[in-house]
């Protein structure tokens, strides 16, 4: 029983390193997309601060 604890623990410890390495490379490859994104998001964040701005200072009205 406890070759078979050993084994499984063993087996359990070379997972959690695969799994490790494959969610360190995934980060890797996701960051450049994640900060174009975070770039982009804060571009649009500015066009419609601009856009917002505008409208109040051409006092523009909703007519329904």
């Amino acid at each position: 029983m406890l070759v078979t604890l050993g084994f499984t623990a063993w087996r359990l410890v070379g997972n959690l390193k695969s799994l490790s390495d494959a969610v360190a490379r995934l980060n890797q490859r996701l960051a450049p997309t994640l900060e174009e994104l975070a770039a982009k998001s804060e571009e649009a964040a500015k066009r419609a601060e601009k856009l917002q701005a505008r409208g109040q200072r051409g006092g523009r009205h909703d007519h329904r």
